[in-house]
């Protein structure tokens, strides 16, 4: 509405003033054949002063003024194409746009405005549709403004902002055309050594859904080096990951991160589990730590598994300890009391693995089963309680795939007894 007010003054004022100052107005063009029209000094200055009511939100009064205007007999052509604009105006300025449409079509249809503001009047029309989500005809309007304007004798040249609502008038049919979007897109960009945020992200999004990757990093490495926004990184990293550029896309989220850039919780377990799929697990466990502590990430399953999981690999069991032992405790299956339980098994804590792996028995939901009871055989063999252990392995044999190394244990129990007897005795 501001931007309709805004184009108002420039075209408008500049014919009224001359007109006021000539006593008259009179055009012509060859190329659309137009009868000399003259617009009186009266109706000019009536004009005038709807346009300064307009710019200084008297809207009320200006549509009175435009009223009194409409009454007068014998309206020419060129001062009903103004009058019908200046109504137009007003009825934006009030929120209606579908008689700023009609007005705006009043005035064009009269065909006596100078080219450079017919074709504006045109563009507006094509503008309020897209206000009002009728796409397909503000396309319409868009491709024959479009196709006026690109000709040589034409007073306006379309710029990147034209271009760029061309591209999304495509963007927004349904479906959406890509396709067709493109070009406009690239010109809007390409028209402009600092095109606007709202242009490159369009032209991003072409590209992503084009699968075009590696260009798609090259709108976004300009968004970044122009506008740093948090996004922009992990869309980045997101493309160099599509392209099969995965290290390029770990350093983009690292950089985001140094800047204290990655603020949302998704953000930064994305950076941790991309740090531990590429076998920095230590960096992960530091990331994820200092996450929880901030308060950026919630201390809920995920993230304690994550935090878990990453000092684990980092092979700093002691520390993942906690952690795990927190996530299995919120965790709906016994999977995190196995992995609890196998920790303190590799730590020699067997007290603390024989209650984790019975915790993990607790649970129905429980992949390895077998193995739980075998490895809790091993903890209580350990502890020397000889009669619960010859249990578990006997427990463990059941299973196929724990079967043979129980038997073997159940072998060894015995004589494991009889050697912590014998140096006893």
């Amino acid at each position: 509405m501001t931007r309709l007010r805004r184009v108002a003054k420039v075209f408008v004022v500049a014919l009224l003033c001359s007109v006021i100052a000539s006593g008259g107005y009179a055009q012509s063009s060859k190329k659309r054949k137009r009868s000399s029209q003259v617009m009186s000094k009266a109706v000019a200055t009536k004009l005038l002063a709807a346009q300064e009511m307009l710019q200084n939100d008297q809207i009320n009064a200006a549509k009175k003024e435009l009223d009194a205007v409409m009454t007068r007999r014998g309206l020419k052509p060129l001062e009903l194409a103004n009058i019908y604009q200046f109504y137009a105006y007003v009825a934006n300025e009030k929120e209606q746009p579908k008689k700023a449409i009609q007005y705006f079509i009043k005035a064009i249809q009269q065909d006596a405005l100078p080219l450079a503001q017919q074709y504006q009047l045109e563009y507006n029309v094509a503008q309020l549709y897209m206000m009002e989500g009728d796409f397909e005809k503000a396309l319409k309007i868009l491709r024959s403004w479009f196709k006026k304007t690109r000709r040589k004798d034409s007073p306006v040249t379309p710029n990147g902002g034209n271009y760029y609502m061309l591209a999304l008038c495509y963007v927004n049919l349904s479906p959406p055309n890509y396709e067709r979007a493109r070009k406009p897109a690239e010109l809007a960009v390409e028209s402009n050594d600092k095109p606007e945020e709202n242009w490159l992200r369009m032209l991003g999004q072409i590209y992503y859904v084009q699968k075009e990757y590696a260009l798609m990093a090259d709108v976004l490495e300009e968004l970044i080096e122009r506008f740093n926004k948090p996004d922009y990184y992990t869309q980045l990293s997101g493309a160099y990951a599509e392209a099969g550029e995965e290290l390029k896309a770990l350093a983009v989220l690292q950089l985001a991160y140094t800047q204290n850039l990655l603020r949302k919780e998704s953000q930064v377990q994305h950076l941790a589990r991309m740090e531990l799929y590429h076998s920095v697990p230590f960096r992960a466990a530091t990331i994820v730590e200092k996450g929880l502590n901030d308060g950026v990430l919630t201390d809920d399953l995920d993230n304690l598994k994550l935090l878990a999981d990453s000092w684990i690999a980092a092979r700093e069991p002691e520390k993942a300890f906690e952690p795990l032992s927190a996530a299995a405790a919120l965790s709906e299956n016994g999977d995190l009391f196995m992995r609890l339980g196998q920790a303190y098994v590799q730590k020699q804590r067997w007290r603390d693995a024989d209650q984790a792996l019975g915790k993990a028995l607790d649970f129905k939901e429980l992949k390895d089963r077998g193995q739980v009871h075998l490895l809790r055989g091993v903890a209580r063999m350990n502890l020397e309680r000889w009669k619960s252990a010859r249990s578990s392995f006997k427990a463990a044999e059941k299973f196929e795939e724990s079967k043979k190394s129980a038997s073997q244990y159940v072998r060894y129990l015995e004589a494991r007894k009889q050697q912590v007897e014998a140096l006893r005795s």
